[in-house]
């Protein structure tokens, strides 16, 4: 965007200027900003700049031609601002650089470390019909109880935990709703118990969770359960955990060839394992700058930290890309970014995702509807459905009023 359609200003002399109040004098000054005819877009480019800490602002510009539309312009007028932008994004243009590089040199405001919008009021909208675009019937897979909910759950190395995992995502699915979960505190099968012997590990203790999955019918329709399974890439069992999927594929395979129904829910898929997850390796930026340097990387024990494995970080890299070409699993989330994105980490660190991976947040939290903008397009096709009485709130980013509605039920 500030590429193509992206500008820098600069004034280079103090000049006298006349406006509404009479004569002012002004000094140097710059700005780096860019604008389109779409409200939407700058918006969405401001909570971006936000989201590297960049402070900007987005406001509307008259146009007086009537065969012109108004402009919005994102502007990031700070000196404290326009030196994080020259930083991280700058111009590819020498003339745009130029320009925005000598503008650092005048002096300007330095922005407050902490800004915040201020909510000044809240709209009641009244009833609104709520649409459901996911499926054809309009109907919600959710018993008309949580609509499209998905959930992220934690899990920790001690049975009762273990056993609630199972149990928690058994009331998730039955509700038609998904969850992920990372399952990395669990410990291997390379280390010990206090009373003798080895830890299942957590491949053996999806094989379990999977089958929960498997046998609760989402929802109460064929639909299957939203399922996502995460393992960080330091995990003693993550060569394990990336070919286990692929692994039980092989199997469908050989059943396929031997004459067993191979349709999404025929014999041979429902005969194996782990078909109701997507799984995901976790994968920090040591770990790929390691795999671009074709060095070790170590795998530690859950329970003590200590190093139990040494391996090549290219050739488990490889391993991954093997796997998810063999049978789609596992993906990759990508911890370190992840976290740098995270805007609340003093809550905690972000450790998975819902199945969908468009919600990345705390352990045990969930994505509901107060998320959906205001702004959704409806499709005139669409059948109206409601659900039980609630709030859905409108989080703003300009102007300062959050917009709230009930959608509503008949029963309600």
């Amino acid at each position: 965007m500030f590429q193509t359609d992206g500008y820098t200003c600069v004034r280079r002399e103090r000049k006298s200027i006349k406006g509404a109040y009479g004569r002012t004098t002004v000094g140097q000054a710059g700005l780096a900003a860019v604008a389109t005819i779409s409200r939407d877009w700058m918006e969405d480019v401001h909570l971006l700049l936000l989201s590297r800490g960049i402070y900007s602002r987005v406001y509307r510009t008259d146009e007086r031609r009537d065969v012109r539309e108004d402009l919005w312009v994102v502007s990031i007028r700070f000196r404290s601002e326009r030196v994080k932008f020259a930083e991280q994004i700058g111009f590819v243009a020498a003339e745009k650089q130029d320009k925005l590089v000598e503008s650092l040199g005048f002096a300007g405001k330095t922005c407050a470390p902490e800004r915040a919008e201020v909510i000044v009021g809240i709209a009641d909208l009244g009833d609104e019909d709520v649409y459901d675009i996911q499926t054809v019937s309009g109907e919600y897979l959710s018993n008309n109880v949580v609509v499209h909910n998905c959930f992220i759950l934690s899990v920790d190395d001690e049975m009762g935990s273990i056993l609630d995992w199972f149990k928690n995502e058994g009331v998730i699915f039955k509700g038609g709703s998904g969850s992920g979960i990372n399952v990395s505190r669990i410990r291997s099968s390379k280390e010990q118990l206090s009373g003798g012997g080895y830890a299942s590990g957590p491949v053996s203790f999806m094989r379990a969770a999977d089958s929960v999955a498997g046998s609760i019918k989402s929802g109460g329709t064929t639909r299957r359960a939203a399922k996502m399974v995460v393992l960080d890439a330091d995990h003693p069992d993550v060569r394990e955990f990336v070919w286990c999927k692929a692994k039980e594929e092989k199997k469908a395979w050989a059943l396929g060839e031997a004459g067993y129904d191979m349709s999404l829910n025929g014999e041979a898929w429902q005969s194996i394992q782990f078909q109701n997850a997507n799984n995901s390796v976790r994968a920090s930026d040591d770990f790929m700058r390691a795999a671009l340097a074709d060095a070790d990387w170590q795998l530690h024990a859950v329970s003590s930290g200590e190093t139990l494995e040494t391996v090549n970080a290219r050739q488990l890299l490889r391993e991954i890309s093997e796997a998810t070409w063999a049978c789609g699993d596992p993906g990759m989330q990508f911890d370190t970014t992840i976290n740098d994105w995270h805007t609340r980490p003093a809550s905690g660190r972000i450790n998975a995702s819902n199945p969908c991976s468009e919600f990345l947040s705390l352990d045990d939290t969930a994505c509901n509807l107060p998320r959906t903008p205001s702004r959704t397009a409806r499709s005139a096709s669409a059948t109206p459905t409601s659900a039980p009485c609630s709030w859905l709130v409108a989080w703003p980013t300009t102007p300062t009023t959050v917009a709230a509605m009930r959608r509503r039920s008949p029963r309600s």
